[in-house]
């Protein structure tokens, strides 16, 4: 004969199986956004030392922190502007979204890494 399984010992494994996998995605993204996402975004001694990696022209994912990172818009920066101290460094840009144009502070875009958007030595 053939052995029944039961059910609801099915449904207990498969909920277990679910939960875990939505505990590793968590975990992936938690570590992505950490580790990989805050090594794209501009830091202020960044600029001072190298130079803004964001420049008129670059795309870059715009951080928002009440969405999660796949929720994030791609935007095309149009304008780069300087604060008043006169140091010279941007500090806000103008971003061109699918959704509208908005102006949003450096530390909340992360340039995308590729060739477009990278400074090089020679570009110096």
């Amino acid at each position: 004969s053939i052995h029944e399984i039961h059910t609801l010992f099915l449904a207990q494994n498969a909920f277990r199986i679910w939960r875990r996998v939505m505990q590793v995605s968590q975990q992936i993204w938690s570590r992505w956004n950490r580790e990989y996402l805050t090594q794209l975004q501009e830091r202020k001694r960044w600029s001072i030392e190298k130079g803004p990696r964001i420049k008129i022209g670059s795309i870059v994912l715009v951080k928002d922190d009440n969405a999660p990172p796949l929720q994030w818009k791609l935007g095309l920066v149009q304008a780069l502007h300087v604060n008043a101290d006169g140091d010279g460094v941007p500090r806000v840009a103008t971003v061109k979204t699918p959704s509208g144009i908005y102006r949003r502070a450096i530390r909340y875009l992360c340039p995308l890494p590729f060739e477009g958007n990278c400074v090089s030595n020679d570009q110096k």
